[in-house]
């Protein structure tokens, strides 16, 4: 055991803290006696961070360890030679130093020691009623100790397995072995402890029904306006703790190919930079799997090799079902990540969908059916929908604004690359570890973790922990979150309403732009290259599939370029000029086609190459993140879900008939893309607004003018600028200087 805690579930030690001002309430009642509510009550009073239990969950394994640690030298052989427990103000200053007053356990557990610790600080005895105590606790307690979460996976995960060595460490031994049989009497042996252990100037036994008076007057405070809180509920507990058991059930299951646990701790040292690639090159991976998917199944269908013979040579009706059904499961891993991704985090649901894409592989490399063939694609798919809804959501919040639409537009890259691979049948590159690197810092300070939000920041930016630039960002981020706070919990309506937020127009640009993504035309060619040539140009098998990779190579280039000019020209620009592109090339494959001789077959492919040289300049990597950009942090897991699996079922869409409409309409499918494109040059012109260069925290600045075209004319890089207003600072530059203002203050 003493093996496994140091070298498999050891998280790196957490930096100790120093008390920087006194420690002034001690809530010493146990749980189950209105600890979240009295919690609650003394911030609204004043005091600044109050400890509750919930911060458990919250955190990473460190304080699960750190607190089992102290239970095993109050309770265990872990103390000093002379058999006290040698437990210091020390030891719980450095845990509890930035605390003004607690509640809850652990610190219940503790009562003694934390009294003669900080004989300064006030007591309360926060009580409850006996007879309905009792079952309260056994309610929480019971299903947190018992079952596969308790018993099993803890061996899999540190953060499992410090939550259940802290209840054989400190609950266990606090209630005599059981709570079930010595509840009731450890809880009034617990009171009168605490009653004989503090003075009666510094000591006040309450329950929640007594409300503010008797609180107020103890603690020499004046009586809130308002209702006192009425909090934790069972619900509520177990929520918490289900919350994190979801959060570790992916990390359990990849737990077994890693020796040492890193998956809730970041503990590398890359900053700036390097911790930036780092970042990059993991997002980058999801999209790098997605094009090689590509490549393999355009080498495979309408192929005279094991697909088709093993396969009984599908026709293109079960060729399109094949291929169309990965896109199905991409779309239900979108609908997974809409539902799990906000609460699980965007790192850990890279390494649950990358997981599930291991999965998916095997069933595929070992499928001798369709049936498992089709079984393959399927899981596949949803670990690839997971993936493509987060990484850009994770690549986004971690980019500086400066250059994030070139880190962004490298996912289109690789996702070309991935395809060049494929047609080149080269083997698939190790995957770059989302293991060992942050979470982002929105996500980090959405869910209270500011202080691992400013570590983040200051790595990103690789300056200190005090720099002004890292206090800027993080206020940035605090003012943004608490505005979008305002609604109170996430509700499903939001995302259909209008009012100064305009989440509903968010909406529809986000599922515009996929749809647009799709409906260029582009996988006509991905995914059906060589039987394109084939069927409709009339070539034969190998210089049809000579091409389809020599046009890959092109696409490579192509997607290479905006990595240059995104944040030069901006999206809109390249939008509207690659969608005048893309509509010119189709319209002349369509004209040399209909001529129907093989000269003219070669002057059709030379425009598919230009094709792809536009497509990846503007409509392969600006949906894919666009989406990231426009919503803000309270929805933007969800909208990137959304976008995400409405551009998955397009994709299905275009696959699935694609093989019908080169069998039946030939060259003319080719007029129906055509067309469409030519309609998408009015509809980003009008309705897309420009993001380059700002920040996520001002890009919901440009919805609040109003409108289903606000911030469209007046965006900086946007419609248009009337004359005389090239000198005008845009709404969005006045909130940077009020914000560096306040920062500036408050330094």
């Amino acid at each position: 055991m003493e093996f496994l805690e140091r070298w498999v579930y050891n998280p790196a030690t957490p930096a100790k803290r120093t008390r920087d001002k006194p420690m002034k309430v001690l809530a010493l009642g146990m749980s189950r006696s209105g600890t979240e509510s009295l919690s609650r009550a003394l911030r609204i009073l004043g005091y600044g961070h109050v400890f509750h239990g919930f911060e458990m969950w919250e955190s990473t394994p460190m304080l699960w360890r750190s607190w089992t640690m102290l239970g095993r030298r109050k309770w265990g052989n872990a103390g000093p030679a002379d058999g006290t427990p040698g437990i210091t103000r020390e030891d719980f200053d450095n845990l509890l130093g930035h605390c003004e007053a607690i509640t809850d356990q652990p610190a219940s557990l503790f009562a003694p020691e934390l009294i003669a610790a900080y004989p300064e600080a006030k007591v309360i005895l926060n009580r409850r009623d006996v007879d309905t105590w009792y079952p309260s606790l056994c309610t929480v307690l019971r299903p947190l100790t018992t079952g596969v979460f308790y018993h099993v996976l803890p061996w899999f995960n540190a953060d499992l397995y410090w939550e259940a060595q802290y209840v054989q460490g400190c609950l266990k031994p606090f209630f005599h072995g059981s709570w079930e049989q010595h509840g009731k009497w450890v809880y009034e042996q617990h009171s009168a402890t605490i009653r004989g252990s503090v003075p009666s100037d510094r000591f006040l036994e309450w329950t929640v029904q007594d409300g503010w008076e008797p609180l107020c007057r103890f603690l020499e405070k004046d009586v809130p306006a308002e209702e006192f809180p009425d909090g934790n509920t069972v619900d509520k507990t177990l929520g918490a703790h289900d919350n994190n058991a979801d959060k570790c059930v992916a990390a359990a299951a990849l737990q077994t190919l890693h020796f040492k646990d890193k998956m809730q701790l970041w503990k590398h040292d890359f900053k700036g930079r390097t911790l930036i690639i780092a970042i990059t090159m993991a997002s980058c991976q999801a999209f790098l799997l997605l094009g090689f998917d590509q490549g393999v199944m355009a080498g495979l269908v309408g192929a005279d090799n094991r697909f088709g013979r093993d396969f009984n040579n599908p026709d293109a009706n079960m060729q399109g079902n094949i291929t169309a059904l990965y896109d199905i499961g991409c779309v239900l891993g979108s609908i997974v990540s809409y539902f799990i991704g906000e609460r699980m985090g965007r790192r850990m649901m890279l390494m649950l969908g990358g997981f599930i894409m291991v999965i998916g592989t095997i069933i595929l490399a070992t499928s001798d059916t369709v049936a498992q063939l089709i079984v393959g694609r399927i899981v596949t798919g949803v670990g690839n929908g997971m993936n493509s809804s987060t990484a850009p959501v994770y690549q986004s919040e971690c980019s500086p604004a400066s250059y994030r639409g070139a880190l962004l537009t490298l996912q289109g890259t690789v996702t070309i690359l991935g395809v060049v691979i494929a047609y080149c049948r080269l083997r698939h590159p190790p995957h770059p570890p989302v293991v060992g690197l942050p979470e982002t810092p929105r996500w980090l300070v959405q869910h209270d973790r500011h202080e691992e939000a400013r570590a983040v920041v200051a790595a990103i930016e690789d300056r200190p922990l005090d720099d002004p630039l890292v206090s800027k960002t993080i206020l940035d981020i605090q003012v943004g979150l608490e505005e979008e706070q305002k609604g109170g919990p996430f509700r499903f309506k939001e995302l259909f309403t209008w009012g100064e937020v305009q989440n509903l127009r968010r909406l529809l640009i986000t599922i515009t732009i996929e749809l647009g993504q799709q409906f260029t035309g582009s996988n006509i060619i991905n995914y059906y290259g060589p039987v394109m040539f084939q069927e409709t140009m009339g070539m034969d098998r190998n210089l049809a599939m000579i091409l389809g990779g020599c046009i890959q190579c092109t696409y490579l280039v192509g997607s290479a370029i905006p990595v240059f000019l995104m944040d030069r020209f901006g999206r809109r620009t390249l939008l509207i000029i690659c969608s005048a592109g893309l509509c010119l090339c189709f319209v002349m494959v369509s004209i040399l086609l209909s001529l129907n001789r093989m000269d003219c077959a070669y002057g059709a492919t030379a425009f598919i190459f230009i094709f792809q040289i536009f497509y990846g300049v503007g409509w392969l990597p600006v949906p894919w993140f666009y989406p990231a950009e426009i919503n803000t942090t309270r929805v933007r897991t969800r909208m990137q879900a959304i976008a995400s699996g409405w551009n998955w079922m397009a994709v299905f869409a275009v696959v699935k008939i694609t093989p019908i409409a080169f069998d039946n309409i030939k060259w003319k499918t080719f007029v129906i893309f055509a067309v469409l494109n030519a309609a998408f040059i009015p509809m980003v012109y009008f309705f897309y607004p420009e993001t380059k260069g700002l920040e996520l925290e001002d890009i919901p600045l440009l919805f609040t003018k109003g409108g289903i075209t606000g911030g469209v004319y007046s965006s900086k890089g946007g419609r248009t600028v009337m004359p005389g207003q090239h000198a005008q600072e845009s709404r969005v530059d006045e909130k940077v200087e009020g914000v560096a203002q306040q920062v500036e203050d408050v330094n």
